[in-house]
């Protein structure tokens, strides 16, 4: 019988406050803005709780009564109605924010349920997610914008547009009221308990996306869409491309852009975009530099993220690092295992820049994969090339390698970084 994802929502009303007893009352305020004005200040949470199983005989994954009964008396009971930064010994050592209280709910729950997700929306524009991987989160920040737009290729008549994009290709355009959701990866803070300064990834969004975006008509105000058809998905895409460094600047990686064009219609994008398709807009620092040879190697090791026999996921970091290495353009980047080092990936790292062009596959003997990491249980080569994005390498450990775009897991228990 197939697996099944089930998820129960539960609510309940909390406050908080930011605030650090080590930094003066002023230093708070600085860093955390009205979220550090005594007593604190309150939200009404939503919380879905994900678990995973079999299907059984009664047609059921998990007894959803007992689920809510867990869920009330490990969860609520302590938290309804409470002051978080006293409520739980965790919130004492770390802050409460959004993405820390999903990782100690998690903690508390997992005991008990077969957690696959915990989401926490603080409120509606303002959740995150975590999957049980450290201290590692997502933290999700909606908004929107206005703009006009005409699908509709220059190289194609007004009637061969028509037929392809129907009343959408109309000569004078239409437009949308457009709903973004930028999701943001990285590891929470012992303190602070955030991925991500909050107000300066706001900011970015602003900068790069809403300023530029808003009430335009995206087909004559925005240069890359004047041959470029404005789509969600292409718009989707375009936005990943303008926040992918400046969002890596801030210490986190770009992990999903969702657009919705309307209520029918949205479109999502995964990322990081490791090239992205225009450059920061002028007062932004881009983080291209050069990279010394043994910087990847160096990276991962800071990063922790070798540590495939215990298994721990990571997945995430190593497009962290690579993600960075891949800022300095004109390079790809090739990784290599010699299987004698198998599974000792520490001592197994080679890297060789390849400058100006993509690069076939390179391997160092016929049963080397490339750049072997473990996830999960999964076993994956990575390779990243100009032009190419993320190539993906199965090691069959004892059959021939196979090779593929896109993300190709090893076993069923390998998971997908969406």
């Amino acid at each position: 019988m197939s697996e099944c994802v089930v998820t129960r929502r539960a609510e309940f009303s909390a406050s908080h406050r930011y605030w650090l007893p080590q930094l003066s009352e002023d230093e708070n305020a600085r860093r955390f803005g009205p979220c550090a004005k005594f007593p604190g200040h309150g939200h009404n949470y939503v919380l879905y709780v994900s678990m995973v199983g079999q299907i059984d005989a009664y047609g059921m994954v998990l007894n959803l009564s007992e689920v809510k009964h867990a869920i009330a008396r490990e969860v609520i009971a302590d938290l309804n109605f409470g002051y978080l930064n006293t409520a739980w010994p965790e919130f004492q050592e770390t802050l409460p924010t959004t993405e820390n209280i999903a990782r100690v709910i998690w903690q508390r729950l997992a005991p008990h349920l077969p957690l696959v997700n915990i989401q926490l929306y603080e409120h509606p524009k303002l959740w995150a997610d975590y999957q049980g991987n450290g201290m590692h989160a997502c933290l999700t920040v909606g908004t929107h914008f206005s703009a006009a737009h005409r699908l509709a290729l220059s190289s194609l008549s007004q009637e061969e547009n028509a037929a392809i994009y129907g009343k959408c290709a109309r000569p004078n355009g239409h437009g949308h009221n457009y709903h973004l959701e930028v999701t943001v990866s990285g590891e929470m803070d012992a303190q602070t308990g955030a991925i991500v300064d909050l107000d300066a990834l706001t900011a970015a969004i602003e900068h790069h996306v809403l300023e530029p975006l808003d009430h335009t008509f995206l087909n004559k105000d925005i240069a890359y869409f004047a041959e470029v058809v404005p789509t969600a998905e292409n718009i989707a895409a375009y936005i990943q491309a303008c926040l992918t460094l400046p969002v890596r600047e801030l210490g986190v990686e770009l992990h999903r852009i969702k657009l919705y064009e309307s209520p029918n219609n949205s479109c999502e994008v995964y990322g990081p975009s490791l090239r992205p398709l225009v450059a920061p807009r002028p007062g932004w620092r881009s983080p291209c530099r050069a990279v010394p040879q043994g910087w990847l190697q160096t990276a991962l090791q800071e990063d922790g993220c070798i540590r495939w026999l215990t298994g721990v996921q990571v997945w995430e970091r190593m497009v962290v690092a690579m993600g960075r290495l891949a800022a300095a353009e004109p390079m790809g980047l090739v990784l290599a295992s010699h299987p004698e080092f198998f599974p000792n990936l520490a001592s197994a790292w080679e890297v060789w820049v390849l400058a100006d062009r993509p690069a076939p596959l390179t391997r160092r003997g016929a049963q080397s994969p490339v750049a072997l990491v473990g996830v999960g249980t999964g076993r994956f080569g990575l390779c990243l090339m100009p032009g190419l994005g993320l190539l993906v390498v199965e090691d069959g450990v004892g059959e021939t390698p196979q090779v593929g775009l896109g993300w190709h897991p090893t076993t069923s228990a390998g998971r997908s970084p969406r």
